[in-house]
């Protein structure tokens, strides 16, 4: 630790950054790494824009046959489909039906 960080500390005054260290990437089941593996387990996943609000079920066959069944939408955010709409969309994963939707 720096000495400007324990002058800080010796303060009580904390930056969040100086307390919890580097953003981490979120721990994700292994069966969501790649969109065949979502495949094989049969993982529902729903592609949300955040600009305009539309939420749709993701074709996870086509984008397969388009970028491979290795690629990941992890951290992926292409453009938003809708015509007019300049928002980039979030792909959201539930394993089961009774369970919620999670970024990915």
């Amino acid at each position: 630790m720096s000495l400007a960080a324990r002058k800080l500390c010796s303060l009580n005054v904390l930056l969040p950054e100086m307390v919890r260290g580097p953003r981490r990437d979120p721990i994700q089941p292994s069966w969501v790494k790649t969109v065949g593996r979502m495949i094989e387990h049969k993982v529902r996943v729903r592609v949300l824009c955040p600009n305009c609000g539309t939420m749709m079920e993701a074709d996870l066959e086509a984008i397969a046959c388009t970028k491979g069944e290795d690629s990941s939408l992890i951290e992926r955010h292409p453009p938003c489909r809708v015509i007019g709409c300049d928002g980039r969309v979030k792909f959201l994963y539930s394993p089961y039906k009774s369970t919620p939707f999670r970024p990915l």
